[in-house]
Protein backbone atom coordinates (compact mmCIF):
# COMPACT_ATOMS: atom_id res chain seq x y z
CA UNK A 1 0.00 0.00 0.00
CA UNK A 2 2.80 2.38 0.97
CA UNK A 3 4.75 1.67 -2.22
CA UNK A 4 1.61 2.16 -4.34
CA UNK A 5 1.09 5.63 -2.88
CA UNK A 6 4.77 6.57 -3.23
CA UNK A 7 5.26 5.23 -6.76
CA UNK A 8 3.88 8.32 -8.60
CA UNK A 9 6.29 10.49 -6.61
CA UNK A 10 9.29 8.22 -7.23
CA UNK A 11 8.93 7.72 -10.99
CA UNK A 12 9.16 9.96 -14.03
CA UNK A 13 6.08 9.22 -16.10
CA UNK A 14 3.34 10.89 -18.12
CA UNK A 15 0.81 8.39 -16.76
CA UNK A 16 -1.89 9.54 -14.34
CA UNK A 17 -1.01 9.13 -10.66
CA UNK A 18 -4.20 7.17 -9.92
CA UNK A 19 -3.36 4.68 -12.67
CA UNK A 20 0.16 4.14 -11.31
CA UNK A 21 -1.18 3.69 -7.76
CA UNK A 22 -3.85 1.14 -8.71
CA UNK A 23 -1.65 -0.93 -11.04
CA UNK A 24 1.21 -1.00 -8.50
CA UNK A 25 -1.22 -2.13 -5.79
CA UNK A 26 -2.75 -4.88 -7.95
CA UNK A 27 0.66 -6.24 -9.00
CA UNK A 28 1.95 -6.14 -5.43
CA UNK A 29 -1.14 -7.74 -3.94
CA UNK A 30 -0.64 -10.85 -6.09
CA UNK A 31 2.75 -11.37 -4.39
CA UNK A 32 1.20 -10.75 -0.97
CA UNK A 33 -1.22 -13.64 -1.59
CA UNK A 34 1.65 -15.88 -2.69
CA UNK A 35 3.74 -15.15 0.40
CA UNK A 36 0.95 -15.22 3.01
CA UNK A 37 -1.12 -18.17 1.81
CA UNK A 38 0.75 -20.22 -0.81
CA UNK A 39 4.32 -20.34 0.57
CA UNK A 40 3.51 -22.93 3.25
CA UNK A 41 1.99 -25.27 0.67
CA UNK A 42 5.05 -24.90 -1.58
CA UNK A 43 7.34 -25.91 1.31
CA UNK A 44 5.16 -28.92 2.19
CA UNK A 45 4.87 -30.22 -1.39
CA UNK A 46 8.59 -29.70 -2.01
CA UNK A 47 9.53 -31.66 1.12
CA UNK A 48 7.20 -34.50 0.04
CA UNK A 49 8.67 -34.49 -3.51
CA UNK A 50 5.29 -33.41 -4.92
CA UNK A 51 6.40 -30.04 -6.30
CA UNK A 52 5.11 -31.24 -9.69
CA UNK A 53 1.58 -30.63 -8.40
CA UNK A 54 2.36 -26.94 -7.91
CA UNK A 55 4.26 -26.72 -11.21
CA UNK A 56 1.35 -28.27 -13.12
CA UNK A 57 -1.10 -25.92 -11.43
CA UNK A 58 1.10 -22.88 -12.16
CA UNK A 59 1.47 -23.85 -15.82
CA UNK A 60 -2.28 -24.45 -16.25
CA UNK A 61 -3.28 -21.19 -14.56
CA UNK A 62 -0.52 -19.32 -16.39
CA UNK A 63 -1.87 -20.41 -19.78
CA UNK A 64 -5.52 -19.88 -18.77
CA UNK A 65 -5.08 -16.37 -17.42
CA UNK A 66 -2.75 -15.37 -20.26
CA UNK A 67 -5.62 -16.20 -22.62
CA UNK A 68 -7.99 -14.20 -20.40
CA UNK A 69 -5.68 -11.17 -20.51
CA UNK A 70 -5.23 -11.43 -24.29
CA UNK A 71 -9.02 -11.51 -24.75
CA UNK A 72 -9.50 -8.51 -22.43
CA UNK A 73 -6.79 -6.49 -24.20
CA UNK A 74 -8.13 -7.29 -27.67
CA UNK A 75 -11.68 -6.35 -26.65
CA UNK A 76 -10.56 -2.92 -25.45
CA UNK A 77 -10.44 -3.22 -21.66
CA UNK A 78 -7.99 -0.95 -19.84
CA UNK A 79 -4.85 -2.02 -17.98
CA UNK A 80 -6.54 -1.85 -14.55
CA UNK A 81 -9.14 -4.43 -15.59
CA UNK A 82 -6.44 -6.64 -17.12
CA UNK A 83 -4.35 -6.53 -13.93
CA UNK A 84 -7.42 -7.13 -11.76
CA UNK A 85 -8.24 -10.23 -13.81
CA UNK A 86 -4.66 -11.45 -13.40
CA UNK A 87 -5.13 -11.19 -9.63
CA UNK A 88 -7.63 -14.05 -9.84
CA UNK A 89 -4.78 -16.47 -10.68
CA UNK A 90 -3.13 -16.53 -7.21
CA UNK A 91 -6.58 -16.59 -5.58
CA UNK A 92 -7.58 -19.70 -7.57
CA UNK A 93 -4.15 -21.23 -6.83
CA UNK A 94 -4.62 -20.62 -3.11
CA UNK A 95 -8.10 -22.22 -3.06
CA UNK A 96 -6.98 -25.28 -5.05
CA UNK A 97 -3.89 -25.91 -2.90
CA UNK A 98 -5.85 -25.53 0.32
CA UNK A 99 -8.37 -28.18 -0.84
CA UNK A 100 -5.60 -30.49 -2.17
CA UNK A 101 -3.50 -30.33 1.02
CA UNK A 102 -6.55 -30.78 3.26
CA UNK A 103 -7.56 -33.97 1.42
CA UNK A 104 -4.05 -35.34 0.83
CA UNK A 105 -2.50 -34.67 4.24
CA UNK A 106 -5.29 -35.57 6.65
CA UNK A 107 -2.82 -36.16 9.51
CA UNK A 108 -1.61 -32.54 9.53
CA UNK A 109 -3.14 -30.46 12.30
CA UNK A 110 -2.73 -26.76 11.54
CA UNK A 111 -3.92 -25.89 15.08
CA UNK A 112 -1.18 -27.85 16.84
CA UNK A 113 1.48 -26.05 18.87
CA UNK A 114 4.27 -24.73 16.66
CA UNK A 115 7.77 -26.21 17.07
CA UNK A 116 9.90 -23.12 16.54
CA UNK A 117 13.13 -24.97 17.37
CA UNK A 118 12.86 -26.76 14.02
CA UNK A 119 13.29 -23.43 12.24
CA UNK A 120 15.89 -22.02 14.63
CA UNK A 121 18.07 -20.92 11.69
CA UNK A 122 15.33 -18.81 10.14
CA UNK A 123 17.15 -15.58 11.02
CA UNK A 124 20.16 -16.68 8.98
CA UNK A 125 17.88 -17.72 6.12
CA UNK A 126 16.22 -14.30 6.27
CA UNK A 127 19.64 -12.65 5.84
CA UNK A 128 20.23 -14.74 2.70
CA UNK A 129 16.85 -13.75 1.26
CA UNK A 130 17.24 -10.08 2.08
CA UNK A 131 20.63 -9.79 0.42
CA UNK A 132 19.27 -11.85 -2.48
CA UNK A 133 16.53 -9.27 -2.95
CA UNK A 134 19.17 -6.52 -2.99
CA UNK A 135 21.11 -8.30 -5.74
CA UNK A 136 18.02 -9.08 -7.81
CA UNK A 137 16.25 -5.73 -7.55
CA UNK A 138 18.95 -3.05 -7.19
CA UNK A 139 18.99 -2.42 -10.95
CA UNK A 140 15.24 -1.86 -11.27
CA UNK A 141 15.07 0.34 -8.14
CA UNK A 142 17.92 2.59 -9.34
CA UNK A 143 16.44 2.83 -12.85
CA UNK A 144 12.98 3.58 -11.46
CA UNK A 145 14.27 6.36 -9.20
CA UNK A 146 16.71 7.99 -11.61
CA UNK A 147 15.57 7.22 -15.14
CA UNK A 148 12.40 7.14 -17.22
CA UNK A 149 9.89 4.30 -17.31
CA UNK A 150 10.91 3.76 -20.94
CA UNK A 151 14.39 2.76 -19.76
CA UNK A 152 12.79 0.48 -17.16
CA UNK A 153 10.73 -1.02 -20.00
CA UNK A 154 13.88 -1.88 -21.99
CA UNK A 155 15.41 -3.52 -18.91
CA UNK A 156 12.17 -5.39 -18.17
CA UNK A 157 11.86 -6.83 -21.68
CA UNK A 158 15.34 -8.40 -21.52
CA UNK A 159 14.77 -9.48 -17.92
CA UNK A 160 11.47 -11.06 -18.97
CA UNK A 161 13.33 -13.49 -21.24
CA UNK A 162 16.07 -14.60 -18.85
CA UNK A 163 14.14 -14.46 -15.58
CA UNK A 164 11.49 -16.83 -16.93
CA UNK A 165 14.08 -19.23 -18.36
CA UNK A 166 15.97 -19.37 -15.05
CA UNK A 167 12.74 -19.72 -13.10
CA UNK A 168 11.60 -22.70 -15.17
CA UNK A 169 14.98 -24.44 -14.98
CA UNK A 170 15.51 -23.77 -11.26
CA UNK A 171 11.99 -24.93 -10.39
CA UNK A 172 12.18 -28.06 -12.54
CA UNK A 173 15.78 -29.08 -11.92
CA UNK A 174 16.49 -27.22 -8.67
CA UNK A 175 13.53 -27.26 -6.31
CA UNK A 176 12.45 -30.80 -7.21
CA UNK A 177 15.85 -32.56 -6.63
CA UNK A 178 16.40 -30.74 -3.33
CA UNK A 179 14.08 -33.04 -1.40
CA UNK A 180 15.69 -36.12 -2.96
CA UNK A 181 19.18 -34.98 -1.99
CA UNK A 182 17.86 -34.19 1.48
CA UNK A 183 16.62 -37.77 1.86
CA UNK A 184 19.95 -39.15 0.56
CA UNK A 185 21.90 -37.06 3.06
CA UNK A 186 19.57 -37.98 5.92
CA UNK A 187 19.95 -41.69 5.16
CA UNK A 188 23.76 -41.27 4.96
CA UNK A 189 23.92 -42.81 1.51
CA UNK A 190 27.63 -43.59 0.80
CA UNK A 191 27.25 -42.48 -2.82
CA UNK A 192 25.74 -39.11 -1.99
CA UNK A 193 28.75 -37.16 -3.31
CA UNK A 194 28.75 -39.16 -6.55
CA UNK A 195 25.04 -38.54 -7.19
CA UNK A 196 25.48 -34.86 -6.41
CA UNK A 197 28.42 -34.63 -8.82
CA UNK A 198 26.40 -36.21 -11.65
CA UNK A 199 23.59 -33.74 -11.02
CA UNK A 200 26.00 -30.79 -10.89
CA UNK A 201 27.76 -31.69 -14.14
CA UNK A 202 24.67 -32.20 -16.26
CA UNK A 203 22.71 -29.35 -14.69
CA UNK A 204 25.61 -27.05 -15.60
CA UNK A 205 25.59 -28.42 -19.15
CA UNK A 206 21.82 -27.88 -19.39
CA UNK A 207 21.74 -24.36 -17.96
CA UNK A 208 24.62 -23.09 -20.09
CA UNK A 209 23.22 -24.75 -23.22
CA UNK A 210 19.76 -23.24 -22.71
CA UNK A 211 21.11 -19.76 -21.91
CA UNK A 212 23.47 -19.86 -24.90
CA UNK A 213 20.55 -20.81 -27.15
CA UNK A 214 18.49 -18.03 -25.56
CA UNK A 215 21.23 -15.47 -26.19
CA UNK A 216 21.47 -16.13 -29.93
CA UNK A 217 17.67 -15.95 -30.19
CA UNK A 218 17.14 -12.94 -27.89
CA UNK A 219 17.72 -10.09 -30.35
CA UNK A 220 15.61 -11.67 -33.13
CA UNK A 221 12.86 -12.27 -30.53
CA UNK A 222 12.96 -8.70 -29.20
CA UNK A 223 13.03 -7.24 -32.72
CA UNK A 224 9.72 -9.02 -33.43
CA UNK A 225 8.30 -8.41 -29.94
CA UNK A 226 8.87 -4.63 -30.17
CA UNK A 227 8.34 -4.19 -33.90
CA UNK A 228 5.62 -1.55 -33.39
CA UNK A 229 7.64 0.47 -30.83
CA UNK A 230 9.38 3.52 -32.31
CA UNK A 231 10.01 5.88 -29.38
CA UNK A 232 12.92 3.90 -27.88
CA UNK A 233 15.48 1.40 -29.21
CA UNK A 234 15.26 -2.07 -27.64
CA UNK A 235 17.98 -3.76 -29.72
CA UNK A 236 21.33 -3.88 -27.92
CA UNK A 237 23.78 -6.78 -28.30
CA UNK A 238 25.89 -5.80 -25.26
CA UNK A 239 22.78 -5.63 -23.09
CA UNK A 240 21.68 -9.10 -24.21
CA UNK A 241 25.14 -10.56 -23.45
CA UNK A 242 25.22 -8.97 -19.98
CA UNK A 243 21.77 -10.32 -19.17
CA UNK A 244 22.79 -13.81 -20.32
CA UNK A 245 25.96 -13.69 -18.17
CA UNK A 246 23.93 -12.51 -15.17
CA UNK A 247 21.41 -15.32 -15.63
CA UNK A 248 24.21 -17.86 -16.08
CA UNK A 249 26.04 -16.82 -12.89
CA UNK A 250 22.77 -16.81 -10.99
CA UNK A 251 21.79 -20.30 -12.16
CA UNK A 252 25.15 -22.05 -12.17
CA UNK A 253 25.44 -21.78 -8.37
CA UNK A 254 22.10 -23.53 -7.79
CA UNK A 255 23.62 -26.98 -7.03
CA UNK A 256 25.79 -25.39 -4.32
CA UNK A 257 22.78 -23.50 -2.94
CA UNK A 258 20.89 -26.80 -2.74
CA UNK A 259 23.78 -28.29 -0.75
CA UNK A 260 23.70 -25.33 1.67
CA UNK A 261 19.92 -25.70 2.05
CA UNK A 262 19.90 -29.43 2.82
CA UNK A 263 22.85 -29.19 5.25
CA UNK A 264 21.44 -26.10 6.96
CA UNK A 265 24.74 -24.20 6.74
CA UNK A 266 23.03 -20.81 6.45
CA UNK A 267 24.99 -19.07 9.20
CA UNK A 268 28.31 -20.29 7.80
CA UNK A 269 27.55 -18.86 4.35
CA UNK A 270 25.73 -15.63 5.22
CA UNK A 271 28.94 -13.57 5.27
CA UNK A 272 29.47 -14.25 1.57
CA UNK A 273 25.85 -13.36 0.86
CA UNK A 274 26.23 -10.00 2.64
CA UNK A 275 29.44 -9.23 0.72
CA UNK A 276 27.56 -10.03 -2.51
CA UNK A 277 24.92 -7.38 -1.72
CA UNK A 278 27.54 -4.79 -0.72
CA UNK A 279 29.56 -5.47 -3.88
CA UNK A 280 26.47 -5.11 -6.03
CA UNK A 281 25.62 -1.67 -4.67
CA UNK A 282 29.27 -0.49 -4.46
CA UNK A 283 29.98 -1.36 -8.11
CA UNK A 284 26.54 -0.71 -9.64
CA UNK A 285 26.11 2.92 -8.56
CA UNK A 286 29.45 4.31 -9.89
CA UNK A 287 29.24 2.07 -12.98
CA UNK A 288 25.71 3.37 -13.64
CA UNK A 289 27.00 6.96 -13.60
CA UNK A 290 29.53 6.17 -16.35
CA UNK A 291 27.84 3.41 -18.38
CA UNK A 292 24.12 3.75 -17.66
CA UNK A 293 22.00 0.59 -17.63
CA UNK A 294 24.97 -1.56 -18.68
CA UNK A 295 26.83 -0.35 -15.60
CA UNK A 296 24.06 -1.69 -13.36
CA UNK A 297 24.33 -5.09 -14.98
CA UNK A 298 28.12 -4.96 -14.67
CA UNK A 299 27.73 -4.46 -10.91
CA UNK A 300 25.38 -7.44 -10.75
CA UNK A 301 27.85 -9.58 -12.72
CA UNK A 302 30.70 -8.72 -10.32
CA UNK A 303 28.55 -9.51 -7.27
CA UNK A 304 27.22 -12.78 -8.70
CA UNK A 305 30.69 -13.89 -9.82
CA UNK A 306 32.02 -13.43 -6.30
CA UNK A 307 29.05 -15.25 -4.74
CA UNK A 308 29.16 -18.15 -7.21
CA UNK A 309 32.84 -18.76 -6.43
CA UNK A 310 32.29 -18.25 -2.69
CA UNK A 311 29.37 -20.67 -2.27
CA UNK A 312 30.79 -23.39 -4.55
CA UNK A 313 34.15 -23.19 -2.74
CA UNK A 314 32.39 -23.57 0.62
CA UNK A 315 30.37 -26.50 -0.69
CA UNK A 316 33.42 -28.43 -1.92
CA UNK A 317 35.78 -27.62 0.96
CA UNK A 318 33.47 -27.82 3.99
CA UNK A 319 30.59 -30.08 2.93
CA UNK A 320 31.91 -32.49 0.31
CA UNK A 321 35.50 -32.38 1.62
CA UNK A 322 36.88 -32.40 -1.92
CA UNK A 323 39.30 -30.27 -3.93
CA UNK A 324 37.77 -27.15 -5.44
CA UNK A 325 39.81 -27.72 -8.61
CA UNK A 326 37.66 -30.77 -9.36
CA UNK A 327 34.67 -28.41 -9.61
CA UNK A 328 36.25 -25.68 -11.73
CA UNK A 329 36.58 -27.99 -14.74
CA UNK A 330 32.77 -28.07 -15.08
CA UNK A 331 31.93 -24.36 -15.43
CA UNK A 332 35.12 -23.60 -17.39
CA UNK A 333 34.22 -26.20 -20.02
CA UNK A 334 30.68 -24.84 -20.19
CA UNK A 335 31.92 -21.25 -20.62
CA UNK A 336 34.26 -22.27 -23.47
CA UNK A 337 31.42 -24.09 -25.23
CA UNK A 338 29.12 -21.08 -24.74
CA UNK A 339 31.67 -18.73 -26.33
CA UNK A 340 32.11 -21.06 -29.32
CA UNK A 341 28.37 -21.61 -29.82
CA UNK A 342 27.30 -17.98 -29.34
CA UNK A 343 30.22 -16.67 -31.39
CA UNK A 344 29.14 -18.81 -34.34
CA UNK A 345 25.39 -18.04 -34.24
CA UNK A 346 25.80 -14.35 -33.38
CA UNK A 347 28.76 -13.24 -35.50
CA UNK A 348 29.67 -15.94 -38.05
CA UNK A 349 26.16 -17.04 -39.03
CA UNK A 350 23.74 -14.75 -37.14
CA UNK A 351 20.06 -15.61 -36.84
CA UNK A 352 17.94 -13.34 -39.06
CA UNK A 353 14.14 -13.60 -39.05
CA UNK A 354 11.21 -11.55 -40.29
CA UNK A 355 8.27 -13.49 -38.81
CA UNK A 356 7.35 -15.55 -35.76
CA UNK A 357 7.28 -18.67 -37.91
CA UNK A 358 10.86 -17.99 -39.00
CA UNK A 359 11.88 -17.39 -35.40
CA UNK A 360 10.34 -20.68 -34.25
CA UNK A 361 12.16 -22.54 -37.04
CA UNK A 362 15.46 -20.88 -36.07
CA UNK A 363 14.78 -21.74 -32.42
CA UNK A 364 14.26 -25.38 -33.35
CA UNK A 365 17.50 -25.55 -35.36
CA UNK A 366 19.65 -23.58 -32.88
CA UNK A 367 18.13 -25.42 -29.94
CA UNK A 368 18.78 -28.87 -31.39
CA UNK A 369 22.35 -28.01 -32.34
CA UNK A 370 23.02 -26.43 -28.93
CA UNK A 371 21.69 -29.30 -26.81
CA UNK A 372 23.55 -31.95 -28.85
CA UNK A 373 26.77 -29.90 -28.90
CA UNK A 374 26.88 -29.22 -25.15
CA UNK A 375 25.84 -32.67 -23.94
CA UNK A 376 28.07 -34.53 -26.42
CA UNK A 377 31.16 -32.59 -25.31
CA UNK A 378 30.25 -32.89 -21.62
CA UNK A 379 29.81 -36.65 -22.01
CA UNK A 380 33.27 -36.89 -23.59
CA UNK A 381 34.96 -34.84 -20.86
CA UNK A 382 33.07 -36.45 -17.97
CA UNK A 383 32.95 -40.20 -18.75
CA UNK A 384 32.57 -41.31 -15.10
CA UNK A 385 29.59 -39.03 -14.48
CA UNK A 386 28.07 -40.03 -17.84
CA UNK A 387 28.28 -43.74 -16.98
CA UNK A 388 26.64 -43.09 -13.60
CA UNK A 389 23.88 -41.04 -15.21
CA UNK A 390 23.16 -43.84 -17.71
CA UNK A 391 22.98 -46.41 -14.90
CA UNK A 392 20.58 -44.23 -12.90
CA UNK A 393 18.36 -43.78 -15.97
CA UNK A 394 18.36 -47.54 -16.60
CA UNK A 395 17.27 -48.22 -13.01
CA UNK A 396 14.47 -45.67 -13.28
CA UNK A 397 13.24 -47.15 -16.57
CA UNK A 398 13.39 -50.69 -15.18
CA UNK A 399 11.46 -49.59 -12.08
CA UNK A 400 8.76 -47.97 -14.23
CA UNK A 401 8.46 -51.04 -16.46
CA UNK A 402 8.05 -53.28 -13.36
CA UNK A 403 5.35 -50.99 -11.98
CA UNK A 404 3.47 -51.13 -15.30
CA UNK A 405 3.90 -54.90 -15.44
Amino acid sequence: IALSLLMPLLTKSSLKATLVIIVTFLMGFAHVINYLFIGKYRVLLSADKKIYVLNTLDATLGILFSIVRIVLINTGFDIITVQAAALLSPIVRMIFLRIYVKKRYTDINLKSKADYSSISKSKNVLVHHMVGMVTQHTDVVILTLTSSLKAVSVYSVYNLVYAHICNILSTTFGTAPQASFGHLLESKNPRFNDYYRVYEVFFTALILAVLSIALVLTLPFISLYTVSVTDINYIDTTLAILFAITAGLNAIRLPSIIMVNITGTFKETQRGAIIEAILNIAVSIPAYIFFGMKGLLLGTVVALLFRSIDVSYFCYKHIMKKSYLSYLKTPLLGIILSVIYCGFFMFVKPVEVSSWGGWLLSALVCGSVGIVFFFLVFCIFFPKETAMAINVLKKLLNRKSKVKG
